[in-house]
């Protein structure tokens, strides 16, 4: 009597899945990531928020962006004015009055702004914000003659009580001292800005004419940027700093600039012909366009983290490729579910990578957040999706992605290249990989082989 061996059971295939249903699941299950990716990028901006309200904080309790713009020479000016009167008594006499009219502003003709500015790190809760104290040379003269261009017919200028105003965003800039001298006499300075709505220093000067070697000396303290409107016919700014991190911007860059880890220097020159505002007017100050520099914060790992997030949906969707590549290799498929828990876990390592950078800085929460996330879903891959020895290509794969992806935030100028190359590659590989799939095939029992 001869043995009949039984093959065991084969398990039927179902039309969930075959090839082209698993695509579409995983596409619907990529989609359904949105709502987890936006969530986390709604916390990066309310963190980023929270930053940006904690540098606000300590730059105005410090004195704030400092912007200054000047010198200018005020002169009051006075018209006469001849109105002839009738009295009741049909009496008819001439009366002259002086009214007051729109004062002349000018301009200086030279100024030369020497700036050396020292910075220092103030901390509120687990925030560093840069700070900076400036010592502030400017010397400057006036031409009065070009006062004769604007002056018209029965208008005097009234010289003695012409006075020299600065304007800056606030007073409390401040540091300690503020000296103006016109050679060897010292001159007087006032808060505030007479007869104008802007914030600043003022000085009566009397007779300016009498004036020469006018030099302003003070010290401010301030945060973030540092800027100067080109009030001379001829302006010249240098300024020193020993922050290593500075971004010039503004209406005009500089000439020169040595930036170095120890700090940097610049200067700026700016000829009346690049101005946008006349050498002499009338009625109010023109302040014109500005131009300086920025103290740059390079730990701003709030937009780099921003920056990844946004990469978010094109990781997911080339992880569950890879997952859904990788178990063809297996017997056993793997579940919508933990499609989706993979999902979840990378999601949160961008929170991973928020947290953690706000504590140890941007490089190494990346580390430790691709660290954990990878670990996690190549011990689930052998553990839950069953994977076995093919494991080992979801952990590379995913290697892949977070070690391009930290090379895109490394470099902005080549993010772009680097993302579509790697989409690219992804989806050459997935044709390369199911290139010989029949897609419209029924599903079907397999037959065991005899």
């Amino acid at each position: 009597m001869s043995e009949t061996s039984t093959s065991p059971p084969v398990p039927k295939r179902t039309l969930f899945q075959s090839m082209g249903w698993r695509f579409g699941i995983v596409a619907a299950l990529t989609v359904v990531m949105f709502v987890p990716l936006i969530a986390v990028s709604f916390v990066i901006q309310d963190r980023a928020h929270y930053q940006s309200s904690a540098v606000y904080e300590v730059s105005q309790l410090w004195g704030g962006p400092m912007t200054l713009s000047g010198p200018f020479l005020i002169l009051p000016v006075e018209r006469e004015r001849t109105e002839t009167i009738t009295n009741r008594d049909g009496v008819v006499r001439t009366e002259t009055f002086v009214d007051r009219v729109e004062p002349v502003i000018l301009m200086p003709e030279t100024l030369k702004i020497t700036a050396d500015s020292q910075t220092e790190v103030r901390n509120r809760g687990i925030f560093q914000i840069p700070v900076f104290t400036a010592d502030l040379k400017i010397a400057f003269a006036f031409d009065p003659s070009r006062v004769d261009d604007v002056v018209r017919n029965r208008e005097s200028v009234l010289w003695d009580k012409a006075s020299l105003v600065f304007y800056m965003p606030r007073t409390r800039s401040f540091s300690g001292h503020a000296s103006l001298s016109a050679g060897s006499r010292r001159i007087d300075l006032e808060p505030g800005v007479p007869g104008a709505n802007g914030s600043g220093i003022s000085a009566a000067l009397s007779d300016p004419r009498t004036l020469s070697g006018l030099v302003l000396e003070m010290g401010l303290n301030g945060a973030d940027r540092m800027t100067f409107a080109p009030a001379g016919r001829e302006t010249t700014v240098s300024l020193s700093s020993d922050w290593p991190h500075p971004s010039f911007d503004g209406s005009f860059l500089p000439r020169t600039r040595n930036v170095t880890e120890a700090g940097f220097t610049a200067t700026w020159e700016v000829p009346h012909l690049a101005r946008d505002i006349p050498q002499v007017s009338r009625g109010q100050a023109q302040l014109g366009s500005d131009f300086g520099v920025s103290f740059y914060d390079p730990v701003d790992f709030y937009h780099k983290v921003e920056r990844a997030a946004k990469y978010g949906i094109l990781f997911i969707a080339l992880t569950f490729l890879t997952v859904l590549m990788t178990e063809r290799l297996s017997a056993r498929s793997v579940h919508p579910v933990q499609f989706l828990l993979i999902g979840v876990a990378q999601c949160v390592f961008f929170l991973l990578l928020l947290s953690f950078s706000e504590q140890v800085g941007f490089t190494v929460a990346y580390a430790i957040a691709t660290a954990a996330t990878v670990g996690l879903i190549g011990v689930y891959g052998v553990r839950g999706l069953g994977l076995g020895r093919h494991a080992p290509v979801l952990t590379g794969a995913l290697l892949t992605l977070y070690g391009t992806l930290f090379m895109i935030l490394r470099s902005t100028d080549y993010a772009l290249l680097a993302g579509s190359i790697l989409a690219f590659v992804a989806v050459a590989v997935v044709m390369v990989m199911i290139r010989r799939e029949d897609w419209f095939s029924e599903p079907h029992d397999e037959v065991p082989a005899t």
